[in-house]
């Protein structure tokens, strides 16, 4: 692949589309494959399938009873999705320290309790997994609700058990992991979600779920036959839902059909968190064997450690992955990231950085979260790409980087 020409731009792109697929989508190689046996988060108990990780939250907040007036430790080095559900339940955002590891400070965590702490958030970053039974241990001193956030993290597994296992309620991000337009999940093997009633997005949802998994396969080069064994169909029924949508508009009525998040906003779409995921997720969450995903984003993360070694410029923050470790995706430190990471993003590169910390959060609430916020480049690794596309990202980054 043809590494592009790097505009001299200082901001973000305003139209951002990316040379190579940011996330999962559809490829022929996904179908064939075993169900490899690391454990993963639907192994922990029961559990429900929602349309985003948000959601589950969301949903989770409201089974704990956290409502107007609680407080919820959150840790300071985060995207807004995870703060978005509390401020829906009228609960409050407590922001606690994180370790150069990315290991809670559990310190400075029990500082931060008051009588009305009611819960703590505890994310797995990148697929790495926090200590568990210590934090277990800790909310149980405290009675504080425990909630995995394992939307980096859908497979691995603590001291035998799956992760999600030690939490009250964990959530997960199917979209982080599979190629689908939607999906999250909600488990919890310490409380019942049997009573749980969860209800369609509508038909204009089924459809773009759908319509969309097809379409995003198809933009980036993958599954060419069916492409063009579909395309009559398809043309039809895309020009059917934009004659729906102009309907909507002309009668006054919202076109929205999907929830932000499957867009990749950070929004929270609050009339979500009771809509369960689409039939073609759940179909594609069922019927696609693991073993390939797993040994594909293994594969690609230990290639991309191999190839962006510690320089002066850069260094990974984790060099080696556990046994049971699947990663979202690869962490990179940069020295001096502006502008070289927009000029990257506007060159069709699809990194990613959580710059826009929550009001309030700033270098004195956590120093180490503060320059995560800004030093820390999250790189693609999953399972779609291709050894071409990895190398021509990684010559683009050596190039403006190094």
């Amino acid at each position: 692949m043809e590494v592009s020409t790097i505009p001299d731009h200082t901001q973000p792109p305003i139209d951002d589309c990316p040379k190579i697929p940011p996330g999962p989508v559809l490829t022929a190689n996904a179908f064939f494959g075993s169900d490899d046996k690391t454990a993963n988060l639907l192994d922990v108990g029961q559990s429900l399938y929602l349309t985003s990780g948000r959601m589950a939250i969301a949903l989770a907040l409201e089974l704990g009873k956290i409502t107007r007036g609680d407080e919820v430790l959150v840790p300071a080095y985060h995207c807004s999705s995870m703060v978005a559900p509390i401020l829906h339940a009228g609960a409050l955002p407590t922001y606690y320290k994180i370790l150069p590891d990315m290991s809670i400070d559990l310190d400075d965590v029990a500082k931060k309790l008051t009588r009305n702490t009611k819960a703590l958030l505890a994310t797995h970053y990148f697929g790495f997994m926090q200590d568990l039974p210590k934090l277990r241990a800790f909310c149980d001193e405290h009675g504080l609700l425990l909630i995995e956030d394992c939307a980096h993290a859908f497979f691995g597994e603590v001291n035998n058990l799956p992760v999600g296992s030690y939490g009250d309620y964990a959530i997960g991000s199917l979209m982080k992991f599979f190629p689908v337009f939607d999906g999250g999940c909600l488990v919890s093997n310490r409380h019942d979600l049997s009573g749980v009633t969860l209800h369609s997005g509508g038909k204009g949802f089924e459809f773009q779920s759908l319509l969309n998994n097809l379409e995003k396969s198809f933009q980036y080069g993958r599954l060419p036959v069916l492409k063009w064994l579909l395309i009559l169909p398809l043309t039809m029924m895309s020009a059917v839902w934009r004659s729906v949508k102009n309907n909507r508009i002309k009668r006054g009525q919202s076109t929205k059909s999907a929830p932000v998040a499957s867009g990749g906003g950070f929004d929270f779409d609050h009339e979500w968190i009771h809509t369960r995921s689409s039939r073609s997720t759940n179909l594609l969450i069922e019927t696609l064997p693991n073993s390939p995903l797993i040994e594909k984003r293994r594969n690609n993360y230990n290639y991309l450690a191999d190839a962006l070694r510690e320089c002066s410029a850069y260094h990974p923050l984790k060099e080696t992955l556990g046994t049971s470790t699947v990663p979202y995706v690869f962490p990179l430190y940069v020295e001096n990231p502006d502008p070289g990471f927009y000029k990257l993003r506007s060159a069709g590169v699809p990194l990613m950085r959580w710059e826009f910390v929550s009001d309030g959060v700033d270098e004195s609430t956590c120093q180490i979260s503060f320059l995560y916020s800004r030093h820390l480049i999250q790189i693609p690794c999953h399972q779609a790409l291709d050894r071409e596309e990895i190398d021509w990202m990684i010559d683009t980054i050596k190039q403006v980087f190094a």
